[in-house]
């Protein structure tokens, strides 16, 4: 918890308007000539327009089905259900609950994740996230500008961040789009982004940059420095969208080669060395396929979701043994309509439950009948129970038909599936029904036959919309989850979060209700619970604006009892000033000098009350 405190002017309104003014001058910075547009991240979509007032002489509803119960409290208000049963404790009825099973989840932690590229205009989006075997967790973070003038969207920097504390604290982000072509254009595309940890704990990623080759990235110290290996040379006409996965000492990449999927293959290049060495790129799906989707199974097939046809619109699955060299002929996965075309149909996601069971979600963007425009996105998702076999029937977690009550808005990759052992799936996306958006989740516990109600992960904050969501299991079957808000009201950055279903525990972290009382010289905090003793830091608010960080703080008061401390201690000369921050010890040493749940590089340049 942080604190400003009051100086002969107003330091705090001082600190305000400089904040204001670093805004300003971000938002006239210009977006990087010629680069392809971002991926569309729908989390600065347009705000939709709010209902006006209700007709007058018009009542408002009281009990619309008539079951006694009114409309306010009633979770079916348009489906009688006087005794308002709810199985799955969704907070939708069973009478109108389309996904009656799975029950709600509760996350009981947020925790804002570093910000790379820190400067105001600089969107945060997680494109990654996943646990090593040791425990680690790993985020994968893109940075984009966003100028409030164009609404161009320009991709930034690709940061890597891990958390050794179960994501109550994370490591400061490492930079690793660092290849560079020599006498050409180095930067980060942001097409499309894919990021895997194997079982040794190696982490990779692949990205495309403008002269249109393949990288991918690989660290062997988890995730501590990263180096990178050209996957696909230049190419004039990009794809860009690539994948990747591993287990054991192979590591794949697959991407498609043209940026029509009428014009593209799927190529794909295997490493037998844990990722140092790759063999010759070879085509594993021929033309017309793109959009590539890789998974590793437990007994090591390696099953590659993709759509096949691009034209009339439909996804496919194809398997290869162990080492990736021969895929069988592709099974048909999903066709929303066949007597109609698809304007594409995207593989979002592609999970391994228990052995042989696959779940794989879509997003399908269909046309107008009548005017062939893009019409509406639906999401679906998938299951096979034979190791991608065949499939079942195709499920609407959310649809313009389906499900209008959780309708995705037109563009962007806004949704993410992850699968475990014992039945377990959850998929993650964003709605597009709210005034402002929000990231939901659905749950199965019976390995994808039915699912609970979409529900938002955390509650909504007024005026900001939510986007970019990736979800993942721990080894003990906790949900992780991560996602940027964005306030659409004001001029601000997106921010990414970190979102866990485990209960951290312990009272170590950082404390709230930081005050001054009116004589400017005691100040106090609300009590944390189980903290066993505060330390408070005090630091020189010119040098933190100097500095731009709050590394200068020095020990004020250590290891103290009670939820309150005095300074009489005066800033000099005049305008100066002091901040002070609190955070709470507990006996396993959980601390944090962090903002919205703990920042790493805080903590570590922080040297006061060890």
């Amino acid at each position: 918890m942080v604190s400003v405190r009051r100086c002969p002017i107003p330091v705090l309104a001082a600190v305000l308007l400089a904040a204001c003014a670093l805004s300003a001058l971000a938002a006239t910075r210009p977006a990087d000539g010629g680069r392809r547009a971002l991926r569309a991240p729908a989390l600065r979509a347009e705000r939709p327009a709010l209902p006006g007032p209700a007709a007058p002489g018009v009542d408002a509803p009281g009990d619309v089905d008539d079951d006694g119960v009114a409309d306010e409290s009633d979770n079916c208000p348009f489906d009688a259900n006087a005794g308002q049963q709810d199985a799955d404790g969704d907070g939708m009825g069973d009478a109108c609950d389309a996904f009656p099973n799975g029950g709600p989840l509760t996350f009981r932690n947020e925790v804002q994740l570093p910000r790379p590229d820190f400067a105001f205009g600089f969107d945060v989006l997680p494109v990654g996230l996943a646990e090593a075997p040791s425990g680690r967790l790993h985020v994968l973070l893109a940075t984009a500008f966003f100028d409030q003038g164009t609404g161009v969207t320009s991709p930034r920097n690709l940061h890597a961040s891990y958390s050794d504390d179960d994501g109550q604290t994370w490591s400061t982000p490492v930079k690793v789009n660092t290849y560079a072509p020599s006498g050409g254009p180095g930067a980060f595309w942001f097409t499309f982004v894919d990021f895997a940890v194997d079982d040794a704990g190696r982490v990779f990623a692949t990205y495309d940059i403008e002269n249109g080759s393949i990288v991918l990235v690989r660290s062997t110290d988890g995730g501590v420095t990263f180096s990178p290996t050209v996957i696909a040379g230049p190419d004039a006409s990009p794809g860009g969208f690539s994948s990747v996965a591993a287990r054991g000492d192979r590591v794949y990449v697959a991407w498609d080669d043209e940026p029509a999927c009428s014009d593209s293959v799927i190529r794909q290049r295997v490493s037998s060395d844990g990722g140092a060495t790759f063999g010759t790129e070879s085509v594993i799906a021929g033309l017309g396929s793109c959009f590539p989707e890789l998974a590793v199974a437990s007994d090591g097939d390696v099953h590659l979701a993709y759509s096949d046809d691009a034209v009339i619109g439909f996804g496919a699955l194809a398997t290869s043994p162990p080492g990736g060299g021969s895929y069988g002929a592709p099974t048909q996965i999903i066709d929303r309509d066949p007597t109609a075309d698809e304007l594409f149909i995207f593989p979002l996601g592609l999970a391994e439950g228990d052995a042989g069971h696959l779940f794989t979600s879509w997003v399908i963007r269909g046309l107008d009948g009548v005017t062939s425009d893009p019409a509406y996105n639906d999401t679906w998702t998938d299951r096979s129970q034979n190791a991608g076999g065949s499939f079942g029937t195709d499920l609407a977690l959310t649809g313009h038909a389906a499900n209008a009550s959780v309708d995705l808005v037109p563009g962007g990759d806004q949704w993410h599936t992850a699968a475990r052992a014992g039945g377990q799936v959850v998929h993650v996306l964003r709605d597009g029904t709210v005034h402002f958006r929000q990231v939901r989740y659905a749950r199965s516990t019976d390995g994808g036959a039915t699912y609970s109600q979409p529900q938002p992960v955390w509650p909504p904050e007024p005026l900001t919309n939510e986007g970019e969501p990736v979800v993942a299991f721990d080894a003990a079957g906790n949900v992780l989850a991560a996602f940027s808000r964005v306030r659409t009201d004001i001029f601000e950055p997106a921010i990414a979060y970190f979102f866990t279903t485990r209960d951290f525990g312990g009272g170590g972290g950082e404390v709230t209700g930081l005050m001054f009382a009116a004589n400017k010289v005691d100040f106090s905090w609300d009590p944390l619970t189980g903290a066993t003793g505060y330390d408070v830091a005090r630091g020189d608010l010119r040098q933190a604006l100097a500095d731009g960080n709050l590394s200068g703080a020095t020990g004020f008061s250590c290891n103290q009892p009670g939820t309150s401390a005095s300074d009489p201690a005066t800033p000099s000369p005049a305008g100066e000033g002091f901040y002070y921050l609190v955070r709470g010890r507990d006996a396993g040493g959980g601390m944090t000098w962090g903002s919205g749940g703990g920042t790493p590089d805080r903590d570590a340049a922080i040297g006061a009350c060890p």
